[in-house]
């Protein structure tokens, strides 16, 4: 007499097959859909998403590859795309029997040549962060484990 085990019967051996299917899916996309760096050095972390006929959608950054046609001008490491040299170069991705590309355009800007802002570049942050409170480098005395302290015009560094 079998057994049912939820939705599983088992027969006289105590054995059942159970097959799932997996979700076929239809397209891969890679975002950002364009990618313009400023110059070698610079990078740009991507998303690969495969999305099922049915509209379920996963991220599957981690399993696909990516491959650059130009590694001379833009490469890929761990999940970035890292400029090399200025240029034009096209990622291409494939999961699973779906692909997708994008173009990547690369400056002659130098590392060296970028300035830093705090206003601009910081300031967002901390804020997001919650950084900028008082209980924290928003503090006019920097915290004990912190090295740096800031205020509204500067950042600066402190040695111990």
């Amino acid at each position: 007499m079998p057994r049912r085990i939820g939705a599983v019967e088992l027969g006289a051996l105590g054995l059942a097959a159970l097959s799932l299917a997996a979700p076929a899916y239809a397209s891969l996309t890679i975002e950002p859909a364009e990618i313009s760096l400023t110059g070698p050095g610079a990078s740009q972390r991507l998303l690969l998403t495969e999305t099922a006929a049915d509209g379920r959608a996963r991220d599957v950054s981690k399993t696909c590859r990516v491959r650059s046609d130009a590694p001379g001008v833009v490469r890929v490491e761990e999940g970035k795309a890292v400029a090399a040299a200025p240029g034009t170069a096209t990622l291409r991705a494939d999961c699973e029997g779906a692909s997708a590309s994008i173009s990547v355009e690369v400056g002659n800007q130098a590392p060296g040549d970028m300035q830093i802002d705090f206003a601009r570049d910081l300031l967002s942050i901390f804020t997001t962060k919650g950084c900028n409170g008082s209980s924290c480098h928003g503090s006019p005395r920097a915290r004990p484990a912190s090295n740096f302290r800031s205020t509204a015009r500067t950042l600066q560094l402190t040695t111990r």
